[in-house]
Order: C-alpha cells, then structure tokens, then sequence
C-alpha cells in the first residue's frame, strides 16, 4: 500500500529491495487500487515518479504488486541519475526505476549525443541493448526548435550502449 512520505506530502511505494529512507515518491491525477485478483495500481494524469536523481513522467504508470514491475505509457520522459533522458511511449520498469523493454525510443545522451532505435532492453550487465538504431552527435533540432535532420549518424543493426563506462559499441554499422 502506498505510504505519505513526510518530507513531501507526496505518496511513496514502498519496497523491500529498496533502502526506506529513499522511496519512489509519485504524484498523478488519479490512483486507482485493483485489490481484487490482481493487486495492481494504476496512476493516471500527469504521472511522475521520483527516487533521488531519477525521474519518470508519463500519461499512465501501472505498477504490479506481486511481481514488482512497473509499466508508464504515454509520452514517457524518464531521466537517470547521471542526466541522460529517455523518450518513448512505453517503457517496462523495475522497482528500481531501471528500463526493462522499450520500443521507438530517443535517447538524449547527457554529454550531447542521441540515440534513437526500434526497440531497446537493458540487459541483466546494466547495458542497454539497441535494435534498429542510429547515432549522431548533432542537434536534432534547429535554432527555431523545429526537428532537423542530423548532417550525419552511424546508424546499426544493434547498439550497446554501456552508461556506467559511458561507451556506445555498434554492431553492422554504416556511416550516412
């Protein structure tokens, strides 16, 4: 059950794996409670989810309570603890705020690279595994924040991209 965190008013959730003195702290429009056969939470409308550096706003977020999973759809806007944000409109999370699988999704690398791909899972390693993606080191948006077509990209048949060395391995690629 969802618990007031006395710092923030916000609600919190608890869990075991996680050190009680740093909750997920969340806010939404709506929460809605699903005890019966299912004990699943749903938050809905202007969802965020809070713990330490991270942060994960989306249109929905579902969490699972006997398996621990956590589902945002919508507009999905997650950022790390080192800065880098993620975009997509779903993304399967751990009760750590880790990724689990995502699909068509953006990744805006904190030093100023962006990666975009087909579908994304983090690995057991903490590495973050890409199919159908491309690179750039380019804005990819111009000075009127309107989308630009980057001047060039790797673009490869599956990434790596390894955040705590900080390094992106391609695998098939080609330079456009």
């Amino acid at each position: 059950e969802a618990q007031d965190s006395p710092d923030t008013g916000q609600r919190a959730l608890p869990n075991p794996d996680i050190d009680r003195n740093e909750p997920i702290a969340f806010e939404a429009d709506r929460v809605e409670y699903r005890f019966e056969n299912e004990d699943v939470v749903i938050a809905s409308g202007n969802v965020v989810l809070r713990q330490n550096e991270q942060s994960v706003r989306a249109n929905t977020v579902t969490w699972d309570r006997k398996s621990g999973k956590i589902v945002a759809g919508g507009n999905v806007r997650m950022v790390d603890q080192d800065g880098n944000q993620l975009f997509t409109e779903r993304v399967e999370l751990t009760d750590e705020l880790k990724t689990g699988a995502m699909e068509s999704l953006l990744l805006a690398l904190r030093e100023g690279g962006r990666l975009a791909a087909a579908k994304g899972e983090r690995r057991a390693d903490g590495k973050i595994l890409l199919t159908r993606a491309a690179y750039t080191g380019c804005e990819v948006e111009g000075p009127d924040g309107c989308p630009q077509n980057p001047s060039w990209r790797v673009v490869a048949g599956q990434v790596i991209y390894d955040p705590a060395a900080r390094r992106v391995r391609f695998q098939g690629a080609r330079l456009e």
